[in-house]
């Protein structure tokens, strides 16, 4: 599994691309070691795994991984998803965490543009002087 990042400052945005055979451990690694690289209140997120392979994962796996996964936090988290497999994990990741009192606003998407115009449309919190 790899990931790369994109960040638009100008946009208050990240977008984080995963591609390979999608793994919990290793996303929680990875996002663990960039927690403290870049500081991300006020910015939108967009999770692509559009072209991840899902492998043996399951709904439960989704749900017991995302109240413990080291994900940011910021306003709001768009998940770019190609497939039902991916839907359907993604909407239980965002269970697991609204489960957990984790409320950022969080949606699944399709495509691109689609997911920008929602993160556009929700509120940001002001950028610190």
């Amino acid at each position: 599994m790899q990931i790369s990042y994109e960040v638009k400052s100008d946009e208050r945005l990240i977008i984080a691309t995963i591609t390979g055979r999608f793994d919990f451990g290793e996303l929680d690694k990875e996002l663990s070691l960039r927690a403290g690289t870049i500081d991300i209140s006020g910015y939108g997120l967009v999770i692509d795994v559009r072209q991840t392979e899902a492998g043996n994962l399951s709904s439960t796996d989704s749900k017991a991984y995302a109240p413990v996964l080291h994900l940011p936090t910021p306003p709001s988290i768009a998940i770019l998803v190609s497939n039902d497999v991916q839907r359907r994990l993604a909407a239980a990741f965002i269970a697991g965490r609204y489960l957990n009192g984790i409320y950022a606003p969080f949606r699944v998407f399709e495509q691109l543009d689609e997911a920008l115009d929602w993160l556009k449309e929700l509120p940001r919190a002001p950028v610190a002087p």
